[in-house]
C-alpha cells in the first residue's frame, strides 16, 4: 500500500502486490519518520537584521531540529494505534550596537545571549485502516526573557505548522 509519494520509503511505484508491507505500526510509523527526519536535517542558517528603529542590530542562531517519536496501541477500534512525533528546535537572539558585533558574539556564553526560545510542534496521528491520519497538531513555546514565559500547547492547523517550519510538509501524513 503506498500511503503517499512523500511518505513512503519503499515500495512506492511499485506494483501493490510486490510492495513492501510494513510488519509492525512502528515500521509503519517509520516511513513518516524517515522522510520528516530528511526533510529536517538541513539547518536553518542565521539571520542578521536590523530592526526598523534602526537602534541596534540582532542575529537569530537556530539549533537543529530534534525528533521524538512514539507509538501506542489504544482501546479504539477505529484507530487501534497512535502515534506522536515530535519536533523542537532552540533559537538564541543576540542584541548588539553593530552588524560587526553581533556577528562576531559566540552563543557557546550563555551571558551573551540576550534570550533563548524553544518551539514544540507535536504531530498526533492514528492508523485507521491501515494508513495514518492525521489527529491533531499542538504548538508550544518557552523563553528566557521576563522569568522564562512559557505558552500552554494550543491547536494549530497544517498550515500554520508549514510557516513556522516549511520543511514539516514530510512531517504530516497526507491520507
Amino acid at each position: 500500500m503506498c500511503l503517499s509519494a512523500a511518505f513512503l520509503v519503499a515500495g512506492c511505484g511499485k506494483n501493490p502486490d510486490t510492495a513492501v508491507q510494513p510488519s509492525s505500526p512502528l515500521e509503519s510509523f517509520q516511513q513518516i519518520i524517515g522522510p520528516c527526519t530528511e526533510a529536517l536535517a538541513e539547518p536553518k542558517p542565521d539571520r542578521v537584521w536590523q530592526p526598523e528603529s534602526g537602534a541596534h542590530w540582532m542575529r537569530a542562531v537556530y539549533s537543529p531540529y530534534s525528533i521524538k517519536y512514539d507509538v501506542k496501541r489504544t482501546d479504539s477500534l477505529v484507530s487501534p494505534v497512535v502515534g506522536f512525533l515530535e519536533i523542537s528546535s532552540q533559537t538564541v537572539l543576540i542584541t548588539r550596537d553593530s552588524e560587526t558585533e553581533v556577528r562576531s558574539a559566540s552563543i557557546d556564553k550563555p551571558e551573551v545571549r540576550d534570550m533563548l526560545m524553544t518551539d514544540i510542534y507535536v504531530i498526533s496521528v492514528a492508523l485507521q485502516n491501515g494508513t495514518w491520519k492525521l489527529q491533531s497538531i499542538t504548538s508550544a513555546s518557552q523563553n528566557s526573557a521576563g522569568g522564562g514565559i512559557t505558552t500552554s500547547p494550543s491547536p494549530i492547523d497544517e498550515q500554520a505548522l508549514l510557516r513556522a517550519i516549511p520543511s514539516s510538509a514530510a512531517c504530516v501524513p497526507q491520507g
